[in-house]
């Protein structure tokens, strides 16, 4: 008899990544995981709708694995199943499994496949962050930004709780280089009047050296001084990502936005000042229906002032349901162009922050070999991307020295001495 296979496919965020990841590791061990893309008797589908591209990315796999796999049993949950009354009907047969359900997943692939729900203790080298885990904090935001539908996807706000955080960080720290914070509204963790920075603090108490926390995004109002305290820790990836989405006090007034420019520029100072070697991204949004030409030409202009070392770019597309989908949108070729520019931007500051890293040395997180080269290929605590020449096997955190620089990434050589792990 053949085995009973399953395949997972992930859109979105990393608590996507991270949910994906504890149902696999739930599977039970007679059913064989397969990868994404593989013939499999049932496919999971964890969808996102974060933007009107993620919506079709959700469609158009639920299609291709229908086409690819026409006797398989699709299962589909996720932000987009939360919010869209009709998703039986992108295709015949799919099981699909509400928020309130989603801890059902394995039972339910057990279920389907006639095997008994239990653990497996082993996840494949495919699941999603396979080298760099992601750690859910918390989920759900009480936010309201008028252009984010994500609030009314996943609820309101819930902290986990410590004891199960530090737990699962003390398992994870015995196997992997870099565990990533993750959450919803990450710094909204709160726990008996003690918030996110008092976690953070714990944690990096707590993590052995070999191993270090990468904080996932952190809006600009939970970066507390306690938070900034934590902000030199040698066990903290020197990275940050503060949410911007606009450039002017105008827009992020419509936005819903609870900061001005000049509090996040007076932030990002704060935070070199701690720490001069944090990297600091942003996200923005180009193309908000409010926003004038010359909300967007003085913006670029104090933008490009700022001390960041990226950008995520994204064109403003309307999500139903939200304030800002009833505002009158922009011209298409207005967004467009607007978004080109804030590109173009980012190509500056991350090239910028390229140069500043030569001839220095990086602390690596390894994610994978690279057997076309015989090189290898990681992390860097900045969150660059480095491919390293390496004697040996390297362990789960290097120190690199980076002796090439160009416009994607950095290379360099593994030193002598790496870190020990564990």
């Amino acid at each position: 008899m053949p085995p009973k296979t399953v395949s997972f496919y992930t859109l979105g965020c990393r608590v996507n990544q991270y949910e994906t990841r504890r149902w696999m590791a739930r599977i039970p061990p007679e059913v064989t995981i397969v990868p994404y893309g593989d013939p499999a008797d049932v496919i999971v589908i964890n969808s996102c709708l974060v933007t009107s591209q993620a919506e079709r990315d959700t469609r158009q796999a639920v299609h291709r694995a229908r086409r690819a796999n026409p006797g398989a049993t699709i299962v589909t949950t996720g932000c987009y199943v939360d919010l869209h009354d009709d998703t039986t009907s992108l295709e015949p047969g799919l099981v699909v499994v509400e928020r309130e359900r989603k801890e059902d997943i394995p039972s339910i692939v057990a279920q389907l496949l006639g095997v008994t729900p239990s653990m497996r203790m082993v996840l494949p080298g495919f699941a999603p962050s396979a080298s760099r885990p992601p750690l859910l904090i918390q989920t759900g935001c009480d936010k309201r930004c008028a252009y984010c539908i994500i609030p009314h996807a996943r609820g309101a706000s819930w902290s986990r709780p410590s004891t199960e955080i530090l737990a699962e960080l003390a398992t994870m720290s015995k196997q992997y280089g870099e565990v990533v914070l993750t959450g919803i509204n990450l710094g909204s963790w709160t726990e008996e009047g003690r918030g996110f920075g008092w976690l953070l603090g714990r944690l990096l108490d707590e993590l052995p050296a070999g191993t270090r926390i990468r904080m996932g995004s952190v809006e600009p109002e939970y970066v507390t001084d306690e938070v900034i305290s934590h902000l030199a820790h040698p066990r903290l990836a020197p990275h940050i990502h503060l949410p911007l989405q606009a450039t002017s006090d105008p827009v992020l007034r419509a936005m819903g936005r609870p900061n001005t420019t000049s509090q996040y520029e007076m932030l990002c100072h704060r935070i070199l000042k701690v720490n001069p070697a944090m990297a600091i991204g942003a996200d923005v949004i180009a193309g908000f229906p409010s926003e004038t030409h010359e909300d967007h030409l003085a913006g670029a202009r104090w933008l490009a002032g700022l001390p960041l070392s990226y950008l995520h770019v994204f064109p403003f597309s309307p999500r139903p349901g939200t304030r800002a989908a009833r505002l009158e949108g922009l011209p298409k070729a207005t967004v467009k162009a607007r978004a080109a520019d804030l590109r173009a931007e980012d190509a500056r500051l991350r090239a910028r922050f390229l140069a500043a890293l030569q001839d220095t040395e990086v602390e690596v997180a390894t994610e994978r070999p690279l057997p076309e080269t015989g090189w290898y290929q990681g992390m860097s605590g900045s969150f660059i991307t480095v491919d390293f020449r390496s004697s040996a096997p390297p362990p789960p955190l290097v120190r690199v020295r980076v002796d090439t620089v160009d416009s994607g990434a950095i290379q360099g050589e593994a030193l002598d001495a790496p870190l020990p792990h564990g």
